[in-house]
């Protein structure tokens, strides 16, 4: 990898989450129709549970729009989601059948106490949370416009390498979790678009330098690096 992804790559770190996670309740008070629109967007497209992987890489690429031009690109979300809507598809359903195969087993082991059901049920949500925060920045780099097999590679590095700032983003994400459903309502009309502020605020710089994001404010040329990739 080049010295500017290593640079990038190292400062998304654990102050960056922290940052981040603050500017997610900015985002809530400047853009409250946005954050309605996509989330309400992102449950109806979610409400067959297989296609959270799409709408999920959709939210991001609206929140990533807004980051870079003020409102929402209907048509740039449309072609992120045409382009990388497949594997979203896989990755989503591979995330949403091991975390129901391992829900099932930590049932079993409440139900009869079988060590073997315990043991599985454990290791299944261990591997599904490792998969989730894997995942995570893979869809904002796939938001992004950068190639699939490259979004993998980084996300899978900065997990690794940046295991603490990727727990402390997970569990900041449950905090946000926690307070939308403390106001009922709130987990359909914030908490998807929120997250995905979150996300993008935060991991947009692993596949994106600053002054390009800074550039895409106004020119998508931002992302050029990857739009040939894209196209190809």
């Amino acid at each position: 990898m080049s010295d500017t992804e290593t640079e990038v790559d190292t400062d998304v770190g654990i102050e960056a989450v922290h940052g981040a996670f603050s500017a997610s309740f900015r985002f809530i008070a400047e853009n409250a129709l946005t954050v309605v629109g996509v989330s309400l967007a992102w449950t109806l497209a979610s409400l067959p549970l297989v296609t959270v992987g799409p709408a999920t890489l959709g939210a991001y690429a609206a929140v990533a729009s807004l980051r870079e031009q003020g409102s929402v690109d209907v048509g740039a979300v449309r072609e992120t989601v045409r382009d990388h809507g497949l594997n979203a598809f896989l990755l989503g359903g591979v995330v949403v059948l091991l975390a129901g195969i391992s829900v099932l087993y930590v049932a079993q082991f409440v139900r009869t106490e079988a060590t073997v059901a315990g043991v599985l049920g454990v290791a299944g949500l261990y591997v599904t949370v490792h998969l989730v925060l894997v995942l995570v920045p893979t869809f904002v780099g796939l938001a992004a416009g950068v190639p699939f097999a490259e979004a993998i590679r980084t996300s899978y590095r900065w997990t690794i390498s940046h295991s603490v700032a990727a727990l402390s983003m997970l569990l900041l994400t449950g905090v946000l979790l926690a307070l939308s459903l403390l106001l009922t309502v709130a987990f359909v009309l914030v908490f998807p678009a929120v997250a995905a502020w979150f996300h993008t605020t935060l991991l947009e710089p692993l596949f994106v330098p600053e002054g390009e994001l800074v550039s895409g404010a106004e020119d998508r040329s931002g992302s050029a690096g990857y739009a040939g990739s894209r196209g190809g």
